[in-house]
């Protein structure tokens, strides 16, 4: 056997035991007695030792998505579901719950024309319980958002329930708490001792109390509104 052979056996050997050779091969076999003579093709059956293909054609998506995916994804929905709450006028919005906007409602809805062509959201009035009042409200929001430049704001702007529930005080102030840093964590509520303090504040903690309106104690802190 030429060294070229040798070469060329020893590759096949290590390319069946890694899995990567075919399991029939065909190739060129040279005379030793006529080194000039032409070869003669002779096919061999390779085995495949430890049975893996290595190099198998995978076929699209069978190939696991990077670390993160799927949870990144879910973060993704669950942040376009809050911004979708952005697009909601609320009860509220309105000066004495009439048919005109009030300061906030105004920026509001300012906003709303301002973000709306680059969203996939509707406009949703939260319905009261005077319906030709309703669709007053309606009706300025949509002419509103046509007179600046929103073509479809008819079809856009619906009365319905807004999707986010609402919240007691006592969730929205711990909520807040929590947004805030570590200081959230620890506090409690104060009421009029302010956690431990005279007239300490809404909220105490062990150092301070948030909104109070006099020197407090332990937990009013110094009845200032600090985070």
């Amino acid at each position: 056997m030429t060294s070229r052979q040798r070469r060329r056996a020893c590759a096949l050997l290590i390319a069946a035991v890694a899995g990567c050779a075919p399991q029939r091969w065909s190739g060129p076999v040279y005379s030793l007695n006529d080194p000039k003579a032409p070869p003669r093709t002779s096919t061999w059956l390779l085995p495949n030792i430890i049975n893996v293909d290595r190099c198998a054609t995978v076929p699209p998506g069978a190939v696991p998505q990077p670390n993160g995916t799927f949870a990144r994804g879910w973060q993704h929905a669950m942040a376009a579901a809050a911004a979708e709450d952005d697009f909601v006028v609320y009860l509220h919005e309105w000066t004495q719950g009439g048919e005109n906007l009030g300061p906030y409602g105004k920026y509001h809805v300012a906003e709303i024309g301002k973000r709306l062509p680059d969203v996939p959201f509707a406009v949703v009035v939260q319905p009261g319980p005077n319906d030709a009042l309703n669709m007053m409200r309606r009706q300025l929001i949509v002419q509103y958002l046509s007179d600046h430049g929103i073509a479809d704001a008819e079809q856009r702007v619906v009365l319905a329930l807004p999707r986010a529930e609402g919240l007691l005080g006592i969730e929205a102030v711990t909520i807040f708490q929590q947004q805030r840093g570590t200081f959230g964590s620890q506090t409690g509520s104060g009421g009029v001792n302010g956690g431990g303090g005279n007239f300490g504040g809404g909220i105490g903690t062990p150092f301070l109390g948030t909104g109070g309106g006099y020197p407090g104690g332990l937990g009013g802190g110094i009845g200032t509104t600090f985070y």
